[in-house]
């Protein structure tokens, strides 16, 4: 309980005490009357009760301090930690960390950010980074309990300033590749470096949409023959690899849940077995460092991993762009290759040529320049695809699943990602959409080699030079075919009897149209379906165009002629099964019996009726005609008789 008393004989002699929510004893001093420090005092007590209660001397500290407090209390990945400590020692601690947390306003943030592109030479999307992680620090302090301060003053304020240009801000569209375009980075990353591996390498990452992390820390262990299991990546921070789990836990592999694995077409299936066949079964030189079999699929000439900074900066961009990209102290330079074979081996890099100079243009010569000889025709490299990276390719795979209907569900889970909602939730990979997966991505593969053999038949690189030789016409061993899916309609005969008739399919006849990759597999409910559609009969909804595009699966014996009565006058219908029977009601019983009625009508075509089984029955071919039955026979009595 709040209690005033009386100090001194100044204009203001009043103080009050309260107490804290640990139980210790507050003083305010400084008030007129008796009745004001109570009022005040009471007050902060009302706050302690319901919370909002501040210390006035909690904010009394320095944001360098409170950083301290805060980084020690985060539980983060490394990348992310790293990440921060950059914004930290960079922007924040230079231009606060003198100053007290409850003396920064929403004011002077504001103008730091404004201020910290020109300043700093930085991007507005790293400036606008540095004020987010100050809010998230800030944000933490007013939070507590007790609260630091008493709100954030780096919170930024939505709905203001201007919106013109905010749009231009954003990061632009990642650049992607069609199949060919990634086959001729692939050769010319292989003609750069001098090895085989890296044509495998760019071709893995297109094929399968993995990050580069996950593709260089592929272990020889989680390489199977028809997929590849993603449940490790290796990670570069400040010079030094770990190895962590993938990004966000995608883990792709049949241990972890989704329980789908990357499924490998048979062609890549065959460049990753050939390729860690050759590799030596030698360890990298960093396994002490992040653990691990040390075993992995690619590795770079000197046995380590590739870097991706200098993987782009000496192999990827070179052969996206056709030039080096310029350096600290250095130009821009061209690939120059020889032209003795398309599209050309590198042998030296020299700078661009200075308009308006007036002069001829003469190769670079000097200690370390290889001297190229006067017969050799050289060319420069043009760009294949400018802007396009590592990264790219994997968006350039999630472009292909979508050309190809590849379904939502698969093509997520294959990138590691999660389909939201209850889309995700009720939504699973079949076998079937796997197998039409690597089915589409070997028929792009497959042409994306007739589109290369179609501008240079042969290539520099062994390793595509001898994928090229089906697409120029020359023999190669023809492999065992593949041992086809089963389905409902073809099934297995049995081992120990005889194939029985239903189980023979009938013969195909041969379509002069070449069938699609993506052809469904029509079962018998499929045809029964596709006869009702097409009958025309009111009510029912077009055909599916999938199936009256195969209507050559669907056999039908010639129709017989069946004759039906015509109706006479006075008579009535029963409709029995699918069959309707006209009944002729006389005035004699006599005149109804089956043997005097005389019967004349018009010839129809009757339709099979399908039924469970796959077997085909006609109207009135039955054992026991409907009309012969027993409930028939006693409605035509029935009905014939006179009243």
């Amino acid at each position: 309980m709040a209690y005033a008393e009386k100090r001194g004989k100044g204009p203001a002699p009043w103080r009050v005490k309260y107490k804290l929510p640990g139980g210790t004893e507050a003083s305010e001093s400084g008030f007129e009357t008796k009745a004001a420090a109570l009022a005040w005092g009471r007050d902060q007590e009302a706050r302690i009760r319901e919370g909002r209660w501040t210390d006035p001397s909690a904010g009394k500290i320095t944001v360098s301090d409170w950083i301290g407090w805060w980084l020690a209390m985060q539980d983060v990945g490394i990348s992310t930690a790293d990440n921060r400590e950059y914004l930290i020692r960079r922007f924040i601690r230079p231009a606060w960390g003198t100053s007290l947390l409850n003396s920064l306003s929403t004011e002077g943030i504001t103008r730091w950010e404004n201020a910290l592109p020109a300043k700093a030479g930085i991007s507005q999307r790293t400036a606008r980074a540095a004020r987010t992680l100050l809010s998230t620090m800030l944000g933490d302090a007013a939070a507590a309990k007790p609260p630091l301060i008493l709100y954030n003053p780096a919170l930024r304020p939505r709905n203001r300033g201007r919106r013109t240009g905010r749009r231009l801000d954003r990061s632009p569209q990642r650049a992607w590749a069609t199949p060919l375009q990634a086959l001729l980075v692939a050769e010319r990353s292989a003609l750069l470096s001098g090895r085989s591996d890296d044509f495998t390498l760019v071709i893995t990452i297109a094929y399968t949409g993995m990050r580069w992390g996950e593709t260089i820390g592929l272990e020889r262990g989680y390489l199977y023959p028809s997929e590849i299991h993603v449940e490790w990546q290796l990670r570069e921070l400040n010079g030094v690899f770990h190895r962590l789990p993938p990004k966000d836990d995608s883990y792709r592999s049949p241990h972890w849940e989704p329980n789908l694995p990357v499924d490998l077409p048979p062609f890549l299936a065959d460049l990753l077995t050939n390729q860690a066949q050759a590799q030596p079964r030698q360890r990298c030189a960093c396994t002490a460092q992040h653990g691990g079999s040390g075993q992995y699929v690619f590795l770079g000439p000197d046995g380590g991993h590739y870097r991706r900074s200098n993987y782009a900066r000496r192999v990827f961009r070179p052969a996206c762009d056709g030039r080096y990209e310029p350096g600290p102290g250095r130009p821009a330079r061209l690939v120059i290759a020889d032209a003795t074979i398309w599209p050309g081996t590198p042998v030296a890099a020299w700078p661009l040529a200075q308009p308006g100079t007036g002069t001829d243009y003469r190769p670079p010569r000097g200690r370390g320049i290889a001297a190229i000889p006067e017969d050799i025709p050289l060319t420069c490299w043009l760009p294949v695809k400018p802007g396009l990276t590592p990264h790219g390719l994997r968006h350039s795979h999630k472009t292909w699943m979508a050309e190809d209907g590849i379904p939502e569900i698969l093509a997520e889970q294959r990138l590691g990602h999660e389909v939201p909602g209850m889309r995700g939730l009720y939504t699973h990979a079949s076998g079937r959409m796997r197998d039409d997966l690597k089915a589409a991505l070997q028929a792009r593969w497959e042409e994306s080699l007739r589109d290369s053999a179609a501008i240079n038949p042969h290539s520099p690189v062994p390793l595509l030079d001898k994928l090229l030789a089906p697409p120029r016409g020359e023999p190669r061993q023809e492999a065992e075919p593949a041992t086809p899916r089963v389905t409902a309609r073809d099934r297995p005969a049995p081992a120990d009897r005889e194939k029985l008739i239903s189980q023979i399919p009938p013969r195909q006849p041969k379509s002069p149209t070449q069938k699609g990759r993506m052809e469904p597999v029509l079962r018998a409910s499929d045809l029964a379906r596709h006869r009702d559609l097409a009958s025309g009969a009111k009510g029912t909804r077009t055909p599916d165009p999938l199936l009256a595009n195969n209507r050559q699966h669907v056999h039908r014996s010639p129709s017989p002629q069946v004759t039906v009565p015509e109706r006479a006058p006075g008579s009535v219908q029963i409709r029995a099964c699918c069959c309707t029977f006209p009944q002729y009601r006389s005035s004699s019983p006599a005149g109804n019996m089956r043997s005097g009625r005389r019967l004349t009508g018009r010839p129809v075509t009757a339709a099979p009726v399908w039924h469970t089984g796959g077997r085909k029955r006609w109207p009135g071919a039955h054992r026991r005609s409907a009309a012969h039955s027993p409930a028939s026979q006693r409605a035509q009595r029935r009905l014939s008789h006179t009243p």
